[in-house]
């Protein structure tokens, strides 16, 4: 069964929805900083709301100066 990890802000959008069918990616810790594409978050909070779905808080953070 595939994982499914929801990205929301901290209203709660849907940021990114990434579909994991071969359970490859490691569920997110708290503080871990992510990227995806060009955007960098810190991980803020992480709940399971289902069996294989995962709801990540997480907080965007400035982007790096060239």
């Amino acid at each position: 069964m595939a994982r499914i990890f929801r990205f929301v802000d901290c209203l709660g959008r849907e940021l990114y929805s990434i579909n994991d069918p071969e359970e490859k990616l490691p569920v997110p810790a708290i503080q871990q900083v992510v990227s995806i594409g060009a955007d960098n978050m810190r991980v803020e909070l992480v709940t399971r709301e289902a069996t294989n779905v995962y709801r990540v808080r997480v907080r965007a953070l400035p982007a790096d100066p060239a």
